[in-house]
């Protein structure tokens, strides 16, 4: 008894241990994060207008990239405070970043091969995800052509809020 007694205290606290472990981490890779967001934002500052375009491509592949693997809820709470600054230090608006930030987020929810909707899809159907995926691209093409007039274009994703803006 005294030696299960021990093995369960042992693994309980082995696990404890490996989930604090893992939280410290986690908040140690995010304020890198936060710091290294800061530094490029200063880089971009002193670039200008050459960055503009450079920025807003890699915050769309980032974007596209991560709703491939995740859930958008989790997506915006991890990224939005990263991705934030850049686009303040670039001059974009605070709705055209949200509209353009949901919309590359759901591209990736269809690109091919990992997009999670492609799976839902696959279940559903009974349909390979190769085939599925297939059949997606066009859409994933049309979806990036409106991703990018999102992020270039401001008016597209502002002309019907109030003068507030």
């Amino acid at each position: 008894a005294a030696a299960f007694f021990f093995a369960t205290f042992f693994f309980a606290t082995f696990f404890f241990a490996a989930g604090a472990f893992f939280f410290l981490a986690t908040a140690f890779l995010l304020a890198a994060a936060f710091f290294l967001t800061g530094a490029f934002c200063a880089g971009v500052a002193a670039a200008g207008w050459v960055a503009f375009g450079l920025v807003i491509v890699l915050m769309i592949a980032i974007l596209i990239a991560a709703g491939c693997v995740m859930e958008t809820t989790p997506n915006i709470v991890i990224l939005a405070p990263i991705l934030k600054p850049l686009a303040d230090e670039i001059g974009m608006n605070e709705i055209q970043f949200c509209v353009m930030m949901v919309t590359a987020l759901g591209v990736g929810f269809i690109t091919p091969p990992l997009g999670l909707n492609l799976f839902v899809i696959s279940g559903i159907t009974g349909e390979s995800v190769l085939k599925i995926a297939w059949r997606a691209i066009p859409y994933v093409f049309g979806m990036l052509v409106v991703v990018l007039l999102i992020a270039y274009v401001p008016v597209i994703s502002t002309v019907f809020l109030p003068d507030i803006y």
